[in-house]
């Protein structure tokens, strides 16, 4: 009898491919509560969005960093403190509202002070949708 070829697994540079990085995880993330907020190292999956992508993000910032949102112009989500300085997100990508016809998506990763002052990265994710079915009889 024939044997089906096993599954591989995909080699860790298909994952790194699909992985936004930002910065590098720095030595110390103090900051006194009026020094300017930073965002030092970034790592977001996948960089390739469906609209059931779950998307993952980890942050490192300065520790007077209170909030951390990932959004575009119209909706953007809360990241959870992880501890100080350190944030993660577990999100489907669908809750962007990812535009019916871009290929395309520019998001914006801001982390604020309690007194507004803040910094942002932007972060630009590809977008693909299935092929439209044509349901059209010949």
């Amino acid at each position: 009898t024939a044997t089906s070829p096993s599954p591989v697994a995909l080699p860790s540079a298909f994952a790194q491919a699909n992985t936004f990085v930002y910065g590098s995880p720095p030595p110390s993330t103090y900051a006194g509560p009026g020094d300017v907020p930073q965002i030092f190292y970034v790592t977001l999956t996948p960089t390739v969005f469906t609209p059931n992508s779950t998307v993952r993000i980890n942050a490192i910032t300065t520790t007077n960093v209170q909030r951390l949102t990932i959004g575009t112009g119209t909706s953007s989500i809360g990241l959870s403190p992880a501890g100080p300085g350190t944030w993660q997100g577990v999100f489907s990508a669908n809750v962007l509202g990812l535009p019916p016809a871009a290929t395309s998506l520019r998001l914006t990763l801001v982390a604020s002070r309690s007194d507004g002052q803040n910094a942002s990265i932007p972060i630009t994710v590809s977008i693909m949708r299935a092929p439209a079915t044509n349901d059209t009889p010949l």
